[in-house]
Formats: C-alpha cells, structure tokens, sequence
C-alpha cells in the first residue's frame, strides 16, 4: 500500500497483490482509489479478505502506513513496513530488468480493466501527476526479487582475478 502527503484528507492510494512463480511475478489485483485514513484500512481489509493466501503485506513506511500498521497489526498477520530508502526513480530503475526480460506479468484488461488505467500512469513515470501505483510495483518487486549478495567465495574469486593490460604508446 502507499499513500502519499499525510496533511491531505484525500489522496490517492495504491494497494496492489502479487504472486510469484519460479522467476515470474503476476500482478493479481490493484486497489487505486482517493481515501482517507478510514478508506484505506477498509482497502487493506478488503484485499487481504479477496487474497487470503498472501503472507506479506507490504506497506511503504512514511506518510500513514505506520498508523494503518497500527490499527490493524493485531487484525491481520504478515503487515511489513518497507522504507522507501532513495528516491522512486532509483527505486524503479533497480527492478526495470525483471519487466524488460518479460517475468512481469499483467492481467488481460478485458479481465481487469484498471490495468488501461496502470500501464498509463506507468508508462508516463516520472512525469504523471501521481506515481502511487509506481511505488507500490517497485516495493513487490524489490521484495520479490532482493538482489543477491555477493558470497566471500565469489567475493575472493574475483580478487584473484588477473585481466591484461595493455599500454598505449
């Protein structure tokens, strides 16, 4: 979930669930809607009762996903706060390989017809009016896919490493 500017009585909030196969993530179901504070607990209660199987709900740890957090920790299991650590741009340029080798996946929009809608406000990153839904794709696939650590082994493989050089005359 991510919502922004706490100060506002409405704004836009995205909620989105996703699921996992093998290499591939599949975006299930989208909550995108102007709410306030209590809108947005009937959202996250709403998504969890639709997708009971999920395990981690991720929520973006500023404006008030804290809060949210708060009322609900006790409610349902599995709210996880994410902090949004640099800026949206950063984040969405380190998940661009898994939507541009094909292993993001999107309902058909006659099944879904608010996936016109996302791929619009996607596709015009970092330049749309709001970019909700682009925060909430970024945080699934950055805990979907975490980027894999460099293991000592590896680590001490490549320092052994001797490439030529060459000098110019």
């Amino acid at each position: 979930f991510k919502g922004k500017h706490a100060q506002r009585e409405r704004d836009f909030v995205s909620g989105h669930v996703y699921a996992k196969a093998g290499i591939d993530a599949y975006l299930m179901d989208r909550i995108y809607e102007k709410l306030d504070f209590t809108g947005t607990l009937t959202a996250f209660r709403t998504l969890t009762d639709l997708w009971p199987e999920t395990s981690w709900k991720y929520y973006e740890d500023a404006a008030n996903g804290p809060a949210v957090e708060s009322v609900l920790h006790a409610e349902i299991p599995g709210i996880v706060a994410v902090p949004a650590d640099g800026d949206l741009i950063s984040r969405a340029h380190a998940v661009t390989h898994i939507h541009e080798s094909g292993h993001l996946y999107l309902p058909h929009p006659v099944m879904c017809p608010w996936v016109t809608e996302l791929i619009v406000l996607l596709a015009a990153f970092p330049n749309a009016s709001h970019d909700d839904d682009m925060s909430s794709l970024t945080t699934a696939l950055r805990k979907m896919f975490p980027s894999p650590a460099l293991s000592d082994q590896a680590r001490a493989q490549r320092g052994r490493r001797r490439y030529p050089t060459f000098q110019s005359r």
